[in-house]
């Protein structure tokens, strides 16, 4: 079991010819992966993992210019900045491979799983930092990762390769 700690920031502008949308929060992710590939010695590092996420998101968004015409004329308007906040379930598989001592480059490939977040009268969050698009069924997402694996304990080192059990035939 390894336990995971993501920390990220989330910045998205979309303006449009009617209209201009703004997002921007921070994000936090807490979890535990776990190894489903056998290794052959102590000092592999390298992992294919599955695991599970809690997530955490405090943003703003707002709606700035929004003009509309009808019948009776053009209604020019803004949807004033307002911090909200969500909360969600990941599920993650993913690979990490070491590069460098305690430096590694993978992949993950996530399924995000809102549950809760805040009501806003006039304005359902389009993007939730830590989430992406809120406008399909379920949310997900593909990552490159670069990480840093912080040593706090010493690897123990084997004497002779890793002997798996088994039976010893002729």
């Amino acid at each position: 079991y390894f336990p995971t700690v993501e920390l990220g920031m989330q910045w998205f502008d979309d303006k449009k010819p009617t209209f201009q949308y703004v997002s921007n929060g921070v994000y936090g992710r807490l979890g535990v992966d776990v190894n489903i590939a056998k290794f052959e010695s102590l000092r592999d590092n390298d992992i294919v993992f599955v695991g599970l996420r809690y997530g955490y998101s405090s943003f703003k968004q707002e709606a700035k210019g929004i003009n509309y015409s009808n019948y009776w004329g053009t209604l020019n308007t803004s949807i004033p900045q307002r911090v909200l906040s969500a909360h969600w379930a990941e599920a993650v598989f993913g690979m990490k491979g070491e590069i460098f001592s305690n430096v590694f480059l993978g992949w993950t490939l996530r399924v995000k799983f809102p549950f809760y977040q805040t009501e806003e009268d006039n304005l359902k969050p389009y993007i939730i930092s830590g989430v992406g698009r809120t406008t399909g069924e379920v949310p997900a997402d593909f990552s490159f990762t670069l990480s840093y694996r912080i040593p706090l304990f010493k690897t123990k080192t084997l004497h002779g390769p890793l002997k798996l059990g088994g039976a010893k035939h002729p």
